[in-house]
């Protein structure tokens, strides 16, 4: 009676153990995340203040215009410059062959394929904002950006190109690089097409 009661604890014994008991094996533990990586925050617009009205000595004429563009475009050289959120921003003056005018202020994003928004249009002598309260408080994401796809033969795909954007690894040259790119004529383009999505 003893041995018949041993043998039924053992079998139960068996059945009843943990399936983790069968594994000889010990399982490695996660490989820890090193400290020294962080998880990637979103893009986030800077703020910004609309800037000042455009002075004639402070134009630059931007280069490499169609023969039959219906406008001369023209950067405001006092306006440039690169925001913490490199986001590249500049006031553009579009002339007409009557001389009229449209005056705009405008950010430019390196990225792959480029991307631009609209801030104000000038008026009178001063900057009218789109969206007051998005100078202040930008959306947080780039929804209200447009593509340069949009865009392909326009004056902003050619800041974006070949004046603004270092095109190796999408991010703004220094303001030095693209004022001089401005004004002396843009570097070789067998070295700076390199990089750049055509499709």
């Amino acid at each position: 009676m003893t041995t018949r009661l041993s043998l039924l604890l053992l079998i139960s014994v068996v059945f009843t153990r943990p399936a983790s008991a069968d594994n000889l094996f010990i399982n490695d533990a996660e490989a820890p995340t090193p400290a020294s990586v962080t998880a990637p925050t979103a893009w986030r617009e800077a703020p910004l203040q609309l800037p000042s009205w455009p002075r004639d000595n402070d134009l630059i004429a931007i280069p490499d215009r169609a023969a039959n563009a219906r406008f001369d475009y023209f950067i405001d050289s006092h306006s440039l410059h690169t925001s913490a959120d490199n986001v590249v921003r500049y006031t553009v003056i579009a002339t007409a062959r009557d001389g009229a005018r449209n005056i705009s202020y405008e950010g430019l994003r390196c990225t792959p394929r480029g991307q631009y928004k609209l801030y104000a249009y000038g008026t009178q002598q001063h900057f009218e904002p789109i969206d007051p309260a998005n100078l202040i408080n930008p959306t947080t994401s780039a929804d209200t950006w447009q593509s340069l796809d949009d865009d392909s033969d326009s004056y902003r795909r050619i800041l974006w190109q070949w004046y603004f954007c270092d095109n190796k690894q999408f991010i703004p040259r220094t303001r030095t690089e693209q004022l001089r790119l401005l004004r002396n004529g843009r570097s070789a383009p067998s070295m700076d097409d390199h990089g750049f999505l055509t499709e």
